[in-house]
This record gives structure tokens, C-alpha cells and sequence, in this order.
């Protein structure tokens, strides 16, 4: 994840793009950098919910269908609000703000999935580090 900026409670809330989710996300490098979720296109109310999934510490995962009858999974968090940040002196114990790290996790993972598919229908090769021990062999 991005360090956090000092923003409003100190975290980095431009992990939010007020992009609809439409088409394919940037996958340039500056977009890894820094990823930033799209938000969902349509209102909430246009996802019809069929069946609560199950639920743990940090919320609860409704399967859903949008207007256009695609199957998706709606997680409704219990924290709704971005907590102050956490006091990082006294790691492991400080807190995280999960919706955060999750919409991080999506907006990566949905540049990722559009990265091979390009590359896939172009026939162009992709070059992995096979055995990375730095982040700078990843990247």
C-alpha cells in the first residue's frame, strides 16, 4: 500500500477515483503506483442482493446481481467511516482501515487482469523476476 499522506485523519484517501468503473483501468506504471478503486457506475439500489455469504471481523459478503444480470459479491463493512491512523510506534498492535486495503487490493487486481488480457491478445510476452527477494526485482 501507499504510505499514507497527511490528509483528513492522516490517511491517504486517494485510494477512491470518482471514475466510473467502465472499460479497462490504466494499467501504466504511475497507476501501480499509486491505485485508486473506480467506482461502481450505476446507484446501489440497481444491484439486486440474492443470498448473504458469510461474515467475519470486518463485515459481511452479500452474493448480488447488477441490471445487466452479472454475478458479483457486495461486502458491507462495519467501520464506514476512516478511522484516525493508527499509532504505528506500537506495531503489531496498531489498526487498519480495511476498506482501504481492500479497494487497493481491487484496483490492482483489475490492472493486473487487464494487463494479461492485453498482452494475451497481442501475443506480447510478459517478463516476470522468477525468484524476486527485493521490491525493486518485482517491479
Amino acid at each position: 500500500l501507499p504510505r499514507p499522506n497527511e490528509t483528513r485523519h492522516g490517511y491517504d484517501s486517494a485510494f477512491l477515483s470518482e471514475e466510473p468503473k467502465v472499460g479497462d483501468p490504466s494499467y501504466e506504471w504511475e497507476s501501480f503506483k499509486s491505485p485508486k478503486l473506480r467506482e461502481y457506475p450505476k446507484p446501489p439500489t440497481s444491484l439486486r442482493f440474492k443470498k448473504f455469504i458469510g461474515g467475519g471481523e470486518e463485515g459481511v459478503v452479500f452474493r448480488a446481481r447488477t441490471e445487466s444480470d452479472v454475478p458479483v459479491a457486495v461486502k458491507v463493512y462495519f467501520i464506514n467511516e476512516q478511522p484516525p491512523q493508527p499509532d504505528y510506534s506500537n506495531w503489531p498492535g496498531a489498526r487498519y482501515w480495511p476498506f482501504q486495503h481492500e479497494s487497493v487490493n481491487c484496483a490492482v487486481l483489475d490492472m493486473m487482469k487487464t494487463s494479461l488480457r492485453v498482452a494475451a491478445e497481442n501475443n506480447r510476452p510478459l517478463y516476470l523476476h522468477p525468484n524476486p527477494k527485493t521490491r525493486n526485482d518485482a517491479i
